[in-house]
């Protein structure tokens, strides 16, 4: 049987009832990087939504991470 586990990094707070949480999960044999949005259900606890990615490969992280840091300088940049 495999062994499922998840390790959660971090999560952003949208709102009152809503986060964006990510993650490292083992499924199925395979790991992966989970970036998704949660909610607040009916018994107070954070249930997943379809609104995600889960990238399969390191170099995906690595493409995601440098998109990311790329964004950060454009947005300090036109903000400044």
């Amino acid at each position: 049987m495999a062994t499922e586990q998840t390790w959660v990094i971090g999560s952003i707070k949208k709102n009152g009832s809503s986060e964006i949480r990510v993650a490292v999960d083992q499924y199925k044999g395979k790991t992966y990087v989970d970036v998704r949005t949660y909610y607040l259900d009916d018994h107070d606890q954070m249930a997943p939504t379809k609104k995600g990615v889960a990238l399969h490969s390191v170099e995906a992280v690595d493409q995601v991470i440098s998109f990311l840091q790329t964004a950060r300088g454009k947005m300090a940049e036109v903000t400044a």
